[in-house]
């Protein structure tokens, strides 16, 4: 009885794996100029399965196919005058097909999508990094394509060639292709490994997911001990322009009050208070008794003694 159920069950087994082995959940993006990149996310097939797609807008259309097999689950269609069918209105249909019974193809999934919804760019080129005085720049370069140019933004991907630390990531939201590191941001006497991963800009209408990460480019900061030999010529420069700043500054604040003591000329009302306060502005009282010339005179004693006599 219990080997009969095994038997049973390894039939329904060999049954669904036989069903489930067609099934193919196709997806697709394209780079928007020359391709389409189709995967099937579904089972693994046990064997080699058709996909085709077929692309048109108002003007006509194209298609083309390749060939899922079970080492690869995607396969690249690049249809013939592919980039003169791109616009905002073409719309893709992609079909898996597999050999039935009978050795008969039959369709087991289709699926369809506007073009511009699904743009994968391809991975930035020639990623190189250049060392300035206090800083290391990283540039890169996008295959040409004409309907997406402008329109691209970047992630740059820094980390330990060792994998010491987490990467640090660097959004890029503009078509901008560089990046500026700070020496103060990274550890010197280090080797570092950077790429860089491009997408198109939400703001431009299309979508689509990241690009593939670009090869990688190494380089080793500065040792410690050397990393602040830019520092000097910075500090000469710095200095002097600190110094002459505060002196302008003093100059500013102590300059007017000098001139202020320069052309002071003192006041004589504090002189002549006490001559309407305590006399009234009575001028005589104020200098005090006159004294007439001829009792201080000595020739008016002289007078005085002649007349006597």
């Amino acid at each position: 009885m219990a080997l009969k159920q095994l038997l049973i069950t390894s039939l329904v087994l060999c049954y669904l794996i036989q069903y489930v082995a067609c099934f193919c959940n196709v997806t697709c993006t394209t780079d928007y100029m020359t391709s389409l990149n189709c995967s099937c996310s579904g089972t693994v097939p046990s064997s080699p399965i058709l996909l085709e797609a077929e692309c048109r807008d108002f003007d006509g259309q194209v298609n083309d196919s390749c060939e899922i097999t079970p080492s690869q689950s995607w396969c690249i269609i690049q249809p013939e005058d592919f980039y003169m069918y791109i616009s905002s209105d073409t719309t893709c249909t992609a079909r898996v097909k597999h050999t039935g019974k009978e050795d008969k193809m039959k369709t087991d999934d289709s699926t369809d999508w506007k073009l511009y919804q699904l743009v994968k760019p391809q991975h930035p080129v020639n990623v190189q990094v250049t060392e300035n005085i206090d800083s290391y720049n990283i540039t890169w370069q996008m295959d040409e394509n004409t309907y997406l140019d402008k329109l691209f933004m970047y992630r740059v991907r820094i980390r330990t060639k060792h994998y010491l630390k987490d990467p640090v990531y660097y959004p890029v939201r503009e078509d901008r292709r560089y990046q500026v590191l700070n020496n103060l941001t990274l550890q010197p006497g280090t080797d570092y490994v950077a790429n860089v991963q491009a997408s198109v800009n939400p703001v431009s209408n299309y979508q689509g997911p990241w690009s593939e990460w670009s090869s990688t480019v190494e380089w080793r900061t500065t040792e410690g001990d050397d990393k602040f030999w830019w520092q000097w010529p910075v500090l000469l420069t710095i200095v002097p322009c600190l110094i002459l700043c505060c002196l302008c500054y003093l100059f500013k604040i102590l300059w007017p009050k000098r001139l202020h003591l320069m052309n002071y000329s003192p006041s004589p009302e504090d002189f002549f208070k006490p001559l309407y306060h305590t006399y009234g502005g009575d001028f005589k009282k104020w200098v005090g008794p006159v004294f007439i010339f001829s009792e201080l005179d000595p020739l008016g004693e002289k007078n005085t003694y002649t007349d006597d006599d």
